[in-house]
């Protein structure tokens, strides 16, 4: 018996359809605020793509540069730290493209742009991808 079909993911991680599985998937995919365990610790958004979330899982994260004052993105492992979890999204391509040309706020320290991001983002999706046949469901 073979498994699910995957398939890539715009950062070219390897995803499983949220429409095949009914663990963590279930909704989509999870979508998390979350920091490393490293001195820095800066909170970075997260979209759970591949694994069971019982232990080290693979993702997408997204996160705040402010030496060059952008949002970065990239694919790797789970947060050692889940500081909140938002919600889940259905398609990890589509919430990649809406985040990289989310805009970002100006005037504030870096801790303080990310989150000021993050809202905004989150309120996007609540906006527009929210509801029946939309890909956004919060957690509420």
């Amino acid at each position: 018996m073979s498994g699910p079909v995957t398939n890539q993911a715009l950062a070219g991680i390897q995803t499983i359809p949220a429409s095949s599985v009914t663990d963590a998937h279930a909704n989509g995919h999870l979508v998390m605020t979350g920091r490393d365990h490293n001195i820095r610790g800066e909170p970075y958004l997260f979209i759970h793509t591949a694994a069971a979330s019982t232990t080290t899982y693979y993702g997408l994260s997204f996160s705040y540069d402010g030496s060059n004052r952008r949002i970065n993105n990239r694919a790797g492992t789970s947060p050692g730290i889940t500081m909140r979890e938002h919600g889940w999204f259905t398609d990890v391509a589509m919430l990649q493209q809406i985040a990289m040309n989310h805009p970002i706020p100006n005037g504030q320290v870096s801790k303080e742009v990310f989150i000021g991001w993050r809202d905004s983002l989150l309120e996007f999706l609540d906006t527009n991808h929210r509801g029946v046949g939309g890909q956004w469901t919060p957690i509420t």
